[in-house]
């Protein structure tokens, strides 16, 4: 049986250095400031939400928290490793006649491997959207795990809001704050754009990636590049302005709101949301069936699991499985292969193939009885068989074809006594069945005149 275990780094980390890597980076299409679904640009997006991640073989781990909750530690699970990404800061609004609100700065990272005992609960707490206004943009808010001192990743300050004629507000500074995390692992947002003179606003910076701090955002243009969020463009440079445009999970900026002449206050873009993703190493495990091949005539078979316990088991449709034993039932299976995956730990996965071949089905064709002693008589099997066994006990002898498909049997001289037919087939897959034909033997010799036993020979 062949068995695999999978043993999951984190996506981020493995993306990085491995191009057939289990996760996807997404380019997803949007519309520029201003300008038609036509006139799309292209933007690196983070590639954790539903729309933009595909995760292919790791199951739940690694664990991908939008939104807070709990994590209880899966069994045998003695390490984990966690990300955290702050919020994004909300773009600065525009209320001055031609003016434009500050880019909201990226949030910022923090990962780090944690020593835990399995079965213990752990909270998970992920920054949200910060909504943008026509005043300052708000700060992004915090992601940490467990507690605010042992992983934290902070948010990303608000842009700055323009509420004087003519003019463009400073972007937000982007800072590591009280981020904690492994040497090495935490790091800043890109800083927020600024725009020029009031004829544009910031772009949002980006959320810091996993291997360095995020990207600024420019002048409109909302930083790009990296793992972390995208941020949102500043609003548009047109005659009529525009509200800023939101950042990208994880942490990217608001981009700021830009007023035109008309006076119409404008919005900063919303800070984009936090994420944090724990993953860990898969403790070993394996299954095997002894037994296999299956046929469909077989007593159960019985998996053989080594290593990590407490797991279940699954298969496709037409396999008779047993979830929480892997006990596999061949008699109410459909014949043919199959992959039986066991999953323990929280969403660790090793899987084994198994085949379930469909058993021949027996009879013997010949006199039923009752005939005569001392006659002979041929039984046939079923065709097309590899492999065909005879043999006899009682009142008869086999004299020809014990390995072939018909069989010639002589009766005994014994009268009222009778014999058992034994045949044993073999199909192309291995697989046997077995059946039996019992016949009386019977001197049904009459008194002279009288019909004889002959008329009784097959």
């Amino acid at each position: 049986m062949k068995s695999t275990i999978t043993r999951p780094i984190s996506p981020f980390d493995q993306a990085l250095v491995d191009p057939v890597a289990k996760c996807t980076f997404t380019t997803l299409f949007r519309s520029g400031p201003g300008t038609s679904s036509a006139g799309t640009r292209k933007i690196f997006s983070f590639l954790v939400l539903s729309l933009v991640f595909s995760l292919t073989a790791f199951a739940q781990n690694p664990r991908i928290y939008e939104s807070s909750g709990t994590f209880t530690i899966p069994p045998g699970v003695t390490t984990i490793t966690v990300e955290c990404w702050g919020g994004g800061g909300a773009g600065g609004g525009a209320t001055g006649v031609n003016s434009g609100g500050g880019g909201g700065a990226g949030g910022a990272y923090a990962k780090k491997v944690i020593a835990v005992m399995p079965g213990d609960m752990h909270t998970v707490s992920v920054a949200g959207i910060v909504s943008g206004t026509t005043g300052a943009g708000g700060n992004g808010a915090p992601s940490w795990f467990s507690s605010t001192t042992t992983v934290f990743a902070d948010g990303g300050a608000g842009g700055a809001l323009s509420a004087v004629n003519g003019f463009s507000a400073p972007g937000a500074t982007a800072s590591l704050g009280a981020s904690t995390g492994d040497l090495g692992f935490v790091f800043k947002g890109g800083n927020g754009g600024t725009g020029i003179g009031g004829a544009s606003a910031g772009g949002g910076g980006t959320g810091a990636s996993t291997f360095s701090d995020g990207i600024d955002g420019g002048v409109t243009t909302g930083g790009s590049g990296g793992d972390g969020g995208s941020g949102g463009d500043g609003g548009s440079t047109g005659a009529s302005g525009s509200i800023g445009l939101p950042g990208d999970v994880a942490g990217g900026g608001g981009g700021g709101g830009r007023a035109a002449a008309n006076g119409t206050d404008r919005k900063g873009g919303d800070g984009g949301p936090g994420i944090i993703v724990i993953s860990w190493v898969c403790p070993a495990a394996s299954i095997s069936y002894s037994g296999a091949p299956f046929c469909t005539n077989d007593l159960n078979g019985m998996v053989t699991l080594i290593g990590q316990g407490e797991g279940t088991y699954s298969a496709p449709g037409g396999l008779s499985i047993n979830t929480s034993t892997g006990e596999i039932n061949p008699g109410a299976s459909t014949p043919g292969a199959y992959t039986v995956t066991y999953t323990y730990s929280g969403g660790c996965e090793t899987t084994t193939n198994v085949v379930v071949n469909a058993a021949p089905t027996c009879s013997i064709t010949g006199n039923n009885g009752p005939v005569c002693p001392n006659a002979s008589f041929s039984y046939t099997a079923p065709a097309g068989m590899t492999g065909y066994a005879w043999t006899i006990a009682g009142n008869g002898t086999i004299t020809s074809g014990a390995g072939a498909q018909t069989v010639t049997v002589g009766t005994g001289a014994n009268c009222n006594a009778s014999f058992t037919l034994t045949l044993v087939i073999t199909n192309a897959n291995g697989c046997t069945s077995t059946c039996q034909k019992e016949v009386n033997v019977v001197d049904n010799t009459g008194p002279i005149g009288a019909p004889s036993c002959r008329y009784h020979r097959d």
